[in-house]
C-alpha cells in the first residue's frame, strides 16, 4: 500500500536492505519495524499533517510572517503538562456541573 509519494521506493529499498542483513536478527527487526511504520495509515496521516504545517510555515516566512519560537524543546513534557491541566479542568467542570444543574434560571 503506497501512502505517500516516494513510499514505494523507500519500502523497496528497505526490503533489499533486509535481504542483505538477514543474518543479523536485531538489524533485520529494526528494518522491518521501519518498513512497517512507513506502511501504516497513522504514520501517513502524521506525515501529511507535518508536511502541511511545514508548507504553511514556509509560506508565512516568505511573506514576512511572525517569527515564532518553540514553546519547549521537550514535547513529551509539554504533552504531559497539557494532559494534566486538561484532566484537572475536566474534574473541576464535572464537580461544578452538579451546582449548575440545580441552578434555576426561571425562579417562580
Amino acid at each position: 500500500m503506497l501512502l505517500f509519494a516516494g513510499n514505494g521506493e523507500v519500502v523497496a529499498s528497505l526490503e533489499r536492505l533486509r535481504l542483505k542483513v538477514a543474518n543479523d536478527s536485531t538489524l533485520d527487526a529494526q528494518v522491518a519495524a521501519v518498513q512497517s511504520l512507513l506502511q501504516s495509515a497513522a504514520f501517513a496521516r502524521a506525515l501529511a499533517v507535518h508536511n502541511k504545517v511545514q508548507q504553511v510555515w514556509s509560506s508565512l516566512q516568505r511573506i514576512g510572517g511572525p517569527q515564532a519560537l518553540p514553546v519547549t524543546a521537550d514535547a513529551g513534557a509539554l504533552v504531559r503538562n497539557v494532559s494534566e491541566k486538561t484532566a484537572k479542568t475536566n474534574t473541576i467542570l464535572h464537580q461544578s456541573s452538579g451546582n449548575l444543574t440545580s441552578f434555576n434560571l426561571n425562579p417562580t
